[in-house]
């Protein structure tokens, strides 16, 4: 086990994209509730009277928005439901988890959720400035390193337009937090909340994949969450909301439970 820092790593390569649908045991319970934060979100943004005579919003038209790691398409799929009149520009490059969205939006496809199997950074390079009305993002950027989140964060600035939605779901450790007091405390305490989680959920991945026989899924998975934790792409609540600034995000805000964290940003 390596740690490679490349941008473009395929990390859903082999059984972990092509049985994707079986993350949920994975992520469990508590990455669903925050995907429907995300919608929830989105919904309240595109709702605001202030929003729609930004955007000049006549009821019912499309307005683009972008998302960056479509995976399964679970947070696509809710978003569609839930915000009347966005089309969805959905970006992933693994081929394995298009085919999943592509089935679970066959009734959107190329009207309401246009696909690419792009790179994403390729993609935004691609795009003009003010493309978009919003971004959202569930699980994706911590894939990355985090040199390449910063320019996923400095393009996202220039394809949004002023004043849009950045919302982003990731598992993000809490470094900065400091519970007790002491000065010295607060990274030992993320640290050891961070390894209990991760082993919490390395538990979970070897108890139901032996369970249903699947050992090849127990050792992909187990890789996939202990490379999450290498230094060039571990990702941190703290050092994120540093570097959307340095882009020139502002107005964040956030929630989180354990690992799960949601950020919302405006250009």
């Amino acid at each position: 086990m390596s740690e490679d820092t490349s941008a473009d790593e395929m990390r859903f390569a082999g059984v972990l994209g092509a049985d994707f649908h079986l993350a949920e045991y994975v992520y469990g319970p508590e990455a669903r509730k925050f995907r429907t934060e995300v919608c929830k979100f989105l919904a309240w943004f595109f709702e605001k009277p202030e929003t729609r005579e930004r955007m000049g919003l006549v009821e019912g038209a499309p307005f683009p928005v972008v998302e960056l790691g479509v995976g399964a398409a679970w947070t696509t799929e809710e978003a569609l439901g839930v915000v009347p009149g966005m089309v969805v520009h959905g970006v992933d490059d693994e081929s394995l988890m298009l085919a999943h969205a592509e089935a679970r939006l066959a009734e959107h496809l190329n009207t309401r959720c246009f696909l690419y199997e792009m790179d994403i950074l390729e993609h935004l390079r691609r795009q003009r400035s003010g493309t978009y009305e919003a971004c959202f993002t569930t699980h994706t950027l911590h894939n990355l390193t985090r040199e390449a989140r910063r320019e996923v964060y400095a393009q996202l600035h220039r394809v949004l337009r002023p004043g849009a939605l950045l919302i982003q779901l990731d598992r993000m450790a809490e470094t900065g937090k400091n519970p007790c007091g002491d000065p010295c405390c607060g990274d030992l305490w993320s640290q050891d909340r961070e390894h209990k989680e991760s082993l919490a959920m390395i538990r979970r991945v070897t108890s139901i994949f032996t369970d249903h026989g699947r050992h090849d899924l127990v050792a992909a998975w187990v890789d996939h969450l202990v490379t999450d934790g290498f230094p060039s792409r571990r990702m941190v609540w703290t050092e994120t909301v540093k570097d959307l600034e340095r882009a020139g995000f502002k107005g964040w805000s956030g929630s989180s439970c354990g690992m799960q964290h949601v950020i919302e940003s405006y250009r």
